[in-house]
């Protein structure tokens, strides 16, 4: 569970809770003994527009996400590293102007 600071915030968090404001994710594979392809870890690429306050609370989000998996959950869940690019994807209409880049 997220232990939020205040309504307001958990509010915030409500409001940004949309598939258009999440991070791009790119597969990274690498071959198998038998040639064949496999995902080993995630690129994620970050949102140019997204505000330092949204990013705050995605991390929190994701450590909440996080804590609450099984401990075979957690032993499976693949790596994500920050990709050198960012991602193409556009900020969401009517979205709250605290979420956006200034």
């Amino acid at each position: 569970m997220v232990n939020w600071a205040d309504q307001h915030e958990k509010g915030k968090a409500a409001e940004i809770l949309i598939m258009d404001a999440m991070s791009s994710e790119e597969s990274c594979c690498e071959n198998d003994e038998h040639g064949n392809g496999k995902v080993v870890k995630y690129a994620v690429k970050k949102l140019s527009w997204e505000s330092r306050q949204l990013r705050k609370i995605k991390k929190k989000l994701d450590k909440a996400y996080r804590k609450r998996l099984t401990k075979r959950a957690k032993e499976r869940i693949l790596p994500r590293s920050e990709a050198e690019e960012k991602s193409e994807r556009l900020s969401p209409t009517e979205f709250p102007p605290w979420a956006l880049k200034e």
